[in-house]
């Protein structure tokens, strides 16, 4: 059912257009396509129709009014499309949950794909009331085996798209991840918020895989997963002016899984913020995998209250694997030149710094430059170190573990 109503949704909206706004014929408002915005009706077709129209023409439009609530299914709006094409979404966008049969086997609700030179900004709100599949979710609730039947894993995804901007938006409530960019290069996220309660599972922020050339900049974003996860084969990322927190912090990976060979290079994360996150900057393999991790950049962020504020996990498992957890395998991803300067806060455990690497394939040329943690009370945490090799520069507190070496150097 619609979790609340039309009243309660239109002033968290912004109002509509000023009357006597002058027309343009390269604006196409799904109101003019026949969407009702009432908050009941579904206005799918509507959105269809009007991306159909906008897509065929050049500096298009497609507008969602403010003021408005607009019930939506699945929607795929795929290109390619004419240059400077805009979606402005000012109303609410909501996803319908009347009839949770229809969602089966359906793995994202808006999926925007093979487009070229397109933004989507706007001051509205995209819920994706997401209760409705939380509570049907295995790790909410035991009696459900697992999530297959309700595969909805993403809120908006763009695909195989390039030359991309998303801006200003807020996405709340997904069922499982808020926005996702797959195997697309030459994207932009700025001023958008994300959020989601602190135990919404797999609420993931923003999730990369196979694209390059991103960046995240001035986001707030907290959900019950990563604020931002960057998957296999990505490079080229530059987070900053990020505040992020519930959550699980800045992850990258998991890599490997499956033993299988995958890579994430360059990235860096800059004057961000993390509060009150289970983890902080986090790399995560699995045992046997391959490919790299390297060429990473933490610079300038701060930790209040993390509960593990830095970690590189290279036993990553969580369970749901053919991989039997806890095997040691010569594999691993190689782990490498990884950097963390002018990183300062409090650490929620015992342990503040924890690098547990691989003994086949260490992490090495690791470097902590200026690294201030402590915890809570004012008392100074510890750190962990396995077969991990690099140095320190500047203050390190806690006290560093890393083995200054050269015979892993490399």
């Amino acid at each position: 059912m619609i979790a609340r109503g039309v009243a309660d949704l239109s002033e968290l909206s912004p109002a509509l257009s000023p009357e006597g706004a002058s027309y343009d014929p390269r604006e196409f408002n799904v109101v003019e396509f026949g969407a009702r915005g009432d908050g009941l009706s579904d206005d799918s077709q509507a959105f269809l129709a009007a991306w159909k129209r906008a897509c065929h023409t050049e500096n298009a439009t497609m507008l969602v009014p403010g003021g408005k609530a607009f019930v939506v299914n699945y929607l795929l709006l795929t290109g390619p499309c004419a240059t400077n094409l805009r979606l402005k979404i000012d109303g609410i966008v909501l996803a319908d949950t009347r009839d949770m049969i229809q969602w089966s086997n359906i793995t994202t609700w808006i999926s925007i794909a093979r487009v070229h030179d397109f933004s989507v900004e706007g001051y509205g709100i995209i819920d994706g009331q997401g209760e409705e599949w939380w509570r049907i979710s295995c790790r909410r609730n035991s009696s459900y085996v697992s999530d297959s039947s309700y595969r909805l894993y993403s809120f908006l995804t763009f695909d195989s798209s390039a030359n991309i901007t998303i801006q200003d938006l807020k996405f709340v409530n997904s069922p499982q991840m808020h926005l996702a960019i797959e195997e697309s290069s030459n994207v932009s996220i700025k001023g958008v918020e994300i959020l989601a309660p602190h135990d919404s599972p797999n609420t993931d922020g923003i999730h990369l895989h196979m694209s390059n050339n991103v960046s995240i900049e001035k986001c707030i974003i907290g959900t019950g997963d990563d604020c931002i996860s960057i998957a296999k084969n990505t490079s080229n990322v530059v987070i900053r002016e990020i505040i992020c927190g519930p959550g699980h912090g800045i992850s990258i990976g998991s890599l490997g899984r499956n033993k299988t060979p995958e890579f994430v290079s360059n990235v860096k994360v800059e004057n961000s913020i993390l509060e009150s996150t289970k983890y902080g900057l986090r790399i995560k393999t699995w045992q046997g995998g391959q490919g790299f991790a390297s060429n990473f950049s933490y610079y300038n962020v701060v930790m209040m209250n993390v509960l593990q504020p830095i970690i590189i996990d290279q036993y990553y498992c969580d369970g749901n694997s053919s991989f039997s957890c806890g095997t040691e395998e010569l594999d691993a991803v190689k782990v490498s030149n990884v950097s963390y300067s002018n990183i300062m806060g409090t650490s929620a455990s015992s342990v503040a710094l924890r690098f547990q690497c691989s003994l086949g394939n260490p992490c090495y040329n690791l470097v902590l430059e200026n690294v201030f943690l402590n915890l809570s009370n004012g008392s100074t945490p510890s750190a962990f170190c396995l077969n991990a090799f690099g140095q320190n520069k500047g203050l390190v507190v806690p006290n560093s573990c890393l083995n200054s070496s050269l015979a892993w150097q490399q």
